[in-house]
């Protein structure tokens, strides 16, 4: 209500076709009109009356907004742009998966891939059972490199993933 929301590619111009990830832009009398003393980053998210938002998203055929991710989330895998929580998805339908996390890692050669933390339900998970169904329900290079299991996910309050706790150094 009182606002105006939009999709917008990387170049600022609003997305025209349902289905297409995009920054999730706002419009509305509520919006700021400014960052405070702060020029440039002020010009950076003010477009044409919006804010330009650092989360990515998209809207259906109805109309219907979607949050996807944070802008910062998303793994480039060789050009292809993935949301984390697209593999997340794939990985909750998998029978003894209590919780996961997605997030990207760097390779020796400087390319990212996704690796994924798992819970699982039990300590006799076997992930290579995993790894294959993700094979046949994922595009390949949504294919987590790695699969680590953990005890606990961590999440902020609200239970958003804090990926950046993530850390993981490639063993090739």
């Amino acid at each position: 209500m009182n606002a105006e929301l939009s999709i917008v590619n990387e170049d600022g111009l609003k997305v025209e076709s349902p289905n297409q990830y995009g920054y999730i832009a706002v419009k509305g009398n509520m919006n700021m009109s400014g960052y405070y003393h702060k020029k440039a980053l002020t010009e950076k998210v003010m477009q044409s009356d919006y804010i330009v938002l650092n989360d990515i998203g998209y809207y259906d055929e109805e109309g219907y907004f979607y949050f996807v991710s944070r802008v910062g989330d998303i793994i480039d895998v060789g050009g292809h742009k993935i949301a984390p929580s697209d593999i997340e998805q794939a990985v909750l339908d998998y029978e003894g998966i209590v919780d996961c996390a997605c997030v990207a890692i760097n390779t020796q050669d400087y390319i990212q891939v996704p690796l994924l933390y798992i819970v699982c339900s039990n300590d006799n998970f076997d992930i290579s059972k995993l790894q294959n169904y993700l094979e046949q329900h994922l595009e390949l290079y949504k294919v987590p490199k790695e699969i680590i299991p953990i005890d606990k996910i961590p999440r902020t309050a609200t239970g958003k993933i804090l990926r950046k706790s993530l850390t993981f150094s490639p063993k090739s």
